[in-house]
């Protein structure tokens, strides 16, 4: 009959220490995969970077967005008299394309404690209507969506879903689809998809 020998002690506090390192080892890889999943989801990192855009404005799409409102200017009576406006000229019999005009502006008022300064213009162009944030100066935020919408308290309910922005400071344009109806559809709402929060909102006004 074999003699049963007592277990080492050193041997047992060896595998006893190998079992600690695994677990310690498969705590911190699931603490960075929850770090990692959390980052990917919540990107602290918009809360303190800023994403710029600066698009070059059609000159004549500048000119009508930059344009201040003169319809309450008193006229100045050293001026001179401004030229008599032209109708568009044609080149062959065909009428040239009507001019870029101003369709609607406003100006965003932050939501839910976010700060945002700017304005939103639409502008009417021959190839269709165009929204411009000229110069905006917001807060980042992850996941920030641009809605049209009926409601002015920053709700994109009923409303018309636009595009990502495309950065939260600088001058950016969007298409508006022709059939966006702005009688209805009157504010330009920021939109925190992740939180499902608004972020600022500017009222359209003719």
């Amino acid at each position: 009959m074999g003699v049963k020998h007592p277990e080492n002690p050193d041997s047992a506090e060896l595998d006893s220490a190998r079992r600690g390192r695994r677990r310690w080892i498969s705590a911190g890889v699931a603490g960075l995969v929850i770090v990692v999943i959390g980052f990917a989801v919540f990107r602290p990192d918009k809360l303190v970077t800023d994403q710029r855009v600066d698009e070059q404005l059609d000159a004549a799409v500048a000119a009508v967005v930059s344009e201040p409102s003169t319809a309450d200017a008193a006229p100045d009576a050293t001026a001179p008299s401004p030229a008599p406006s032209v109708a568009p000229s044609t080149v062959s019999g065909v009428p040239a394309p009507p001019p870029v005009q101003e369709v609607s502006r406003g100006t965003f008022t932050g939501q839910a404690g976010h700060r945002v300064e700017g304005t939103a213009v639409v502008v009417n162009r021959p190839e269709g209507r165009l929204l411009v944030l000229p110069d905006l100066d917001a807060e980042n935020g992850p996941d920030l969506q641009l809605y049209l919408s009926p409601r002015s308290d920053g709700s994109v309910d009923g409303g018309l879903y636009l595009q990502p922005l495309k950065g939260n400071q600088g001058t950016q344009t969007y298409e508006l689809p022709p059939t966006a109806d702005l009688g209805v559809l009157a504010n330009v709402v920021i939109w925190c998809e992740r939180f499902s929060v608004p972020f600022a909102t500017a009222s359209l006004t003719s």
